[in-house]
């Protein structure tokens, strides 16, 4: 039987049956024990600077009029809404869907969207100039589960009533969302944008996208705590908490690396049990062949005695056939010397 070998581990099979074994048990190995094993290791956090001073102040976010917040759409807005977009429908943030300069909001109307595990709904921004850890928290939610919008300008029953925008407002807003993800996360992300949908009147929706991270992704720490997304509320986990999550994944990681020992090491004895059953076919393998030869000499040499004697019977029955030709002779002899 002819060897083939592995081009991985340079191993010799004995046939292309027991390589596509081995290679199925090594795919096994690499996919389902030592992959999930590098998942779970996470690098250390990043040590966290000092939060820079404040930026924005109760008169940079006036309070918005009632006729600003709660009016219809014009006529031209109706028009600009027919020419340039339609309605927003799904679950897809508005911001990662279309750029801000092909889509328009409109004052009044409701957004299309709820809020949900990656949306959240704020109707204006002066809540977080007084508490601003609160934004920091839903964005740090964001970066820890599956990413998210914060739209600002938009009421909890997702009524669009903006807020107000100018040059100097969007500006220290951007501002805020840098040193947010630089200064305040542990370890610093880079990855927070802030999109503009301009209404009228000077007012626009603002809307801080959370792209999702691509897993296995270490969490983002804020004040010590990392905070998770369930549902449409903000949750926290303590260092404490933490500290007993990465004991307990430290264990399992552990437990892991033991089975995958075990693993190899019956992986490496089903190798040597392969080899041995390898060995045992080739040696009955050989044992047949010894056998059917040996049957195909017998069969010749029975053939062989076949002939032998039935050439025997031929002479034996000629000479029974001679001895009773002469058996007759002498009768008929004895039979004349009788008469004379």
């Amino acid at each position: 039987m002819a060897k083939v070998e592995c081009e991985v581990c340079s191993r010799s099979f004995s046939g292309q049956i027991a390589l596509a074994d081995h290679k199925r048990a090594k795919r096994h190995f690499a996919t389902k024990i030592l992959r999930p094993i590098l998942r779970q290791t996470q690098p250390p956090p990043f040590p966290s600077p000092p939060p820079p001073p404040p930026i924005f102040s109760a008169n940079d976010f006036p309070p918005l009029k009632p006729s600003q917040s709660d009016s219809a759409p014009t006529t031209d807005e109706a028009q600009n809404r027919e020419q340039n977009g339609g309605e927003i429908s799904g679950d897809e943030h508005i911001g990662d869907r279309l750029p801000e300069a092909h889509f328009r909001l409109y004052l009044g109307e409701k957004i299309g969207l709820e809020e949900g595990e990656c949306v959240e709904f704020k109707q204006s921004f002066d809540a977080y100039v007084l508490y601003p850890d609160r934004l920091r928290r839903t964005l740090n939610s964001f970066l820890n589960t599956k990413g998210g919008t914060v739209y600002l300008g938009v009421r909890d029953d997702g009524i669009i009533c903006g807020v107000l925008h100018t040059s100097v407002t969007i500006d220290k807003l951007r501002l805020w969302v840098d040193q947010t993800q630089h200064h305040h996360f542990s370890p610093p992300v880079s990855t927070i944008q802030v999109k503009v949908f301009k209404l009228t009147s000077g007012l626009a929706v603002w809307a801080i996208c959370v792209p999702a991270r691509k897993p296995p992704f270490a969490r983002v720490l804020f004040e010590k705590q990392a905070f998770y997304r369930l549902n449409a509320s903000t949750v926290s986990q303590t260092e404490d908490a933490l500290v007993d999550i990465d004991r307990k994944q430290a264990e399992m990681v552990h437990n892991l690396q033991a089975a995958a020992k075990k693993c190899v090491q019956l992986a490496e004895r089903a190798h040597d049990l392969q080899t041995k059953l390898d060995l045992a076919t080739e040696e009955r393998d050989s044992l047949a062949n010894q056998i059917q030869l040996l049957i195909k000499e017998n069969e010749a040499k029975e053939s062989e005695h076949l002939k032998k004697i039935e050439s025997l019977s031929a002479d034996l029955k000629k000479l029974t056939e001679q001895h009773e030709t002469l058996g007759a002779m002498t009768r008929s002899l004895v039979n004349r010397f009788n008469t004379k």
